[in-house]
């Protein structure tokens, strides 16, 4: 006759079991022991006695067994718990040594990719390479923007320089793809949101490239003749770095969980179908410009830009464009709304091709729209796709800027100033692209009538 925890079960004398006619006579009977261990939840000391209060502290005491919490991350405003435990639980349920592992692999493989581009510039002799470090270069392939302050006798300089080539994006993109297909196990994606699960790991690369960009600062003293010396230092936005990781490694992350998962009966998945129309709508636009170019001819007008500009960028602009979003190509602004202007860049094959994609894009979108309501037939879903079609636009927005702007004093009577400036804005692209999509998917939603 045991017990435990005060939950008390007596035999009442009887010889016999009542169920099964047992005899009971013979039954050794345990000795009762209360379970009286209680704990102080202030200092942790234990006690074995029927105390109600700590001896050391005064706290009020609480037996052992409902001592006993499933601590998580969810429960982290328990009164019971202090800024320790908290912190602890918080960083446990964080699983950073798992989550590390992928994007710091994807950093191993950039440095390694970085050592033979540094290596190819030095066979070729240029002689940036004697101004580049492997963080330079890590950073610019994630299309880090630098700054560049000089400082001399005869004055001082300015210079901001950002090449967002998108094309370079291949290289961080293939990496972080294979890291995380590889480090990454099916197994830890059990009952996790993926998105989630792949804006943690694109933080912690982001964080990783936040640190090179502070590891990736440079003083330099160049010999400017005779008489002076010119002191040059170059260095990185943190937040930029960061915000750059963040974006880039997100969507090679976020297709390899997806890829491990995508086995899982899901319900409708808003981000996946906003994902793919973007990049359905992108790779439209890249197939059309580059069959334009071997087939009609069609590219920029000549005066310089067609050198700048490859064709995935130029692809991307043009996204930009067909949503309504004005793009600033030097001190002059373009947009679909003042078609005159954009003959002075472009030939009239080319604008005709721009019209032709901007109506592809308003008949994606309804379609999209249409199709949302034949799957879902909820209109919140109409805000939610418009909203990750705005952020993906305005992503694209953020890293495909080309600016190199600042001055420089060479003279000590002159002020050489530099400006060039391509792209648009993140937040106005972020807004315009929302309400444009939204009227859209909310036509073609109404055009389903079933």
């Amino acid at each position: 006759m045991n017990n435990e925890n005060n939950d008390l079960t007596f035999s009442n004398h009887k010889n016999y079991c009542e169920t099964d006619g047992h005899d009971l006579s013979n039954l050794e009977i345990d000795s009762i022991k209360l379970n009286y261990e209680k704990v102080c939840n202030e200092c942790g000391k234990v006690y074995n006695n029927s105390s109600l209060y700590c001896e050391e502290c005064g706290n009020e005491l609480i037996l052992a067994s409902e001592s006993e919490k499933n601590l998580t991350i969810y429960n982290l405003l328990d009164g019971d718990l202090n800024k320790k435990e908290k912190f602890k639980m918080w960083i446990n349920d964080l699983e950073i040594k798992r989550r590390i592992l992928a994007p710091l692999f994807s950093i191993c493989v950039l440095f390694v990719i970085s050592i033979w581009i540094k290596l190819f510039i030095n066979f070729a002799g240029l002689e940036v390479n004697k101004f580049l470090n492997i963080s330079s270069i890590i950073l610019a392939l994630n299309l880090v923007p630098l700054k560049i302050v000089s400082s001399s006798v005869i004055g001082l300089g300015n210079i901001g320089i950002s090449m967002s080539l998108v094309s370079i994006l291949i290289i961080p993109f293939i990496t972080i793809l294979v890291s995380s297909l590889f480090f990454i196990k099916k197994e830890f994606l059990k009952d996790k949101d993926i998105v989630k699960e792949a804006f943690m790991l694109s933080f912690i690369y982001g964080l990783i490239l936040g640190v090179i960009s502070i590891l990736g600062k440079q003083f330099i003293n160049l010999s400017m003749g005779e008489y002076y010396t010119m002191s040059i230092v170059v260095k990185y936005s943190f937040l930029r770095s960061v915000l750059n990781g963040i974006i880039i490694s997100f969507l090679p992350i976020y297709i390899s969980l997806y890829a491990k998962t995508r086995d899982k009966k899901v319900g409708f998945n808003v981000f996946n179908r906003a994902l793919k129309t973007v990049g359905f709508i992108y790779l439209l636009i890249l197939l059309l410009i580059v069959l334009g170019m071997f087939f009609n001819k069609i590219f920029l007008s000549e005066n310089g830009l067609s050198e700048v500009i490859a064709y995935p960028q130029l692809a991307l602009y043009i996204l930009h464009f067909v949503n309504l979003i004005p793009v600033l190509l030097g001190n002059s602004i373009i947009s679909i709304f003042n078609m005159g202007d954009i003959n002075l860049y472009l030939n009239n094959s080319m604008v005709l091709l721009i019209y032709a994609i901007m109506l592809l894009n308003i008949v994606i979108l309804i379609i999209s729209g249409y199709d949302l309501k034949g799957r879902v037939n909820n209109k919140k879903y109409i805000k939610y796709f418009s909203i990750v079609y705005s952020m993906i636009i305005a992503s694209s927005i953020f890293l495909s800027k080309i600016d190199t702007s600042g001055s420089l004093s060479l003279l000590e009577s002159q002020n050489y100033d530099m400006y060039s400036y391509i792209g648009s804005s993140a937040i106005i692209g972020l807004i315009i692209s929302f309400v444009y999509s939204y009227i859209l998917i909310n036509i073609g939603y109404k055009l389903n009538k079933e």
